[in-house]
């Protein structure tokens, strides 16, 4: 009978395994990330604590369940929608997981947080590319198209902005920013479940250029300073 090495185990802990994020004004009255998503993420990490799963796996895990739910949305139906809704939660879920996991087990690594923000990314591009042309092949709005495909290229504006503006005040952490994107794909999961990806494509546009507005604002107030 094969004995368990003791040194292998690991005690749960909640507030040990969370990382400490940006408290933006209107998103901190609305913290999906610790109410919803971590209690969730919680008995992931359970069940995978004593278990020779590792944390970059369970990123990778999400990631392609995100890219699955990017691919559900092109069938163009409600029940699609929210299939592809579900999986999007699930992947946001195991996307806090992942770091979690990293914690309680000490093994946190440069390689694992840039793994995570490199596969967010690729997952967001197939996101949003699902939901732009599902509403299309549902809608054959085509002037509605163009418009979110430029919210899209917006999009990413707005994520090398960011990341310019943290080069810039010599801020390398990351992950500080989990709590919006866990909101944003919350947004897309109600509203995937309510049929409204017209309505959904419209709250992103707004967030999108309302984002893009406070980072342009901010290195001017970066440069009076």
């Amino acid at each position: 009978m094969m004995v368990r090495n003791e040194k292998s185990r690991y005690d749960f802990n909640f507030k040990k395994s969370l990382k400490k994020t940006i408290q933006y004004p209107i998103i901190s009255h609305f913290k999906i990330d610790r109410y919803i998503n971590r209690p969730l993420a919680t008995l992931v990490v359970r069940a995978l604590l004593n278990t020779p799963v590792t944390p970059n796996q369970v990123t990778v895990a999400g990631f392609f369940i995100g890219v699955i739910a990017a691919f559900l949305y092109l069938g163009a139906s409600h029940g699609y929608y929210i299939a592809a809704g579900i999986l999007i939660q699930v992947s946001s879920v195991l996307d806090g997981a992942d770091g979690m996991l990293a914690r309680l087990r000490n093994t946190c690594s440069d390689y694992g947080s840039f793994l995570d923000l490199f596969l967010d990314r690729i997952n967001d591009y197939f996101l949003f590319c699902g939901i732009i042309f599902g509403n299309y092949l549902a809608t054959r709005n085509f002037k509605f198209l163009v418009f979110c495909l430029l919210c899209l290229a917006l999009y990413f504006l707005q994520i090398n902005l960011y990341y310019l503006t943290k080069f810039f005040k010599k801020d390398y952490k990351s992950g500080q920013a989990s709590e919006s994107r866990a909101l944003v794909l919350f947004m897309v999961f109600i509203l995937s479940l309510a049929n409204q990806l017209t309505l959904l494509l419209i709250l992103l546009a707004i967030i999108l250029i309302g984002s893009t507005l406070v980072k342009v604002i901010n290195l001017i107030r970066f440069r009076k300073d």
